[in-house]
């Protein structure tokens, strides 16, 4: 019985050597699992700030394109706005020139009837 009982504790202190091994093993691991872990976490905290950093500049250029398209279309309505007085102004200028030209008829034929009575006029003193 005596050796029944020592080969019973021999073999349990066998497994518990070797539970304790393992245990050993897998705290190693563990240890090495958890320091990639946090490397990795630190590498995907990096990866997220210059994405974030990214995002950012995208953000500023989207903002500043925006800006130069209010610009643009602001000095586009201007630039329309001018246009449309020049347009203007030059229907007026085309209307006076149109009434100066009738004036300047209208004075021709007088002059052309000036012209002709003054030659009858000439002609009767002549006749006289």
């Amino acid at each position: 019985m005596y050796r029944a009982m020592l080969s019973m504790s021999e073999n349990l202190h066998t497994r518990v050597r070797g539970l304790v091994e393992n245990m050993d093993k897998t705290s190693d691991q563990l240890v090495v699992s958890s320091k990639e872990f946090a490397t990795n976490a630190d590498d995907m905290l990096m990866m997220g700030q210059s994405i974030n950093d990214t995002v950012k500049v995208i953000y500023e250029g989207a903002n500043s394109q925006k800006k130069s398209a209010d610009d643009s279309v602001a000095a586009m309505e201007e630039i329309a706005q001018g246009i449309s007085r020049i347009a203007g102004s030059s229907a007026t200028v085309s209307d006076a020139a149109v009434q100066a030209v009738d004036i300047a008829q209208s004075g021709d034929a007088a002059m052309k009837r000036m012209l002709f009575f003054k030659r009858v006029l000439a002609f009767f003193r002549d006749c006289l």
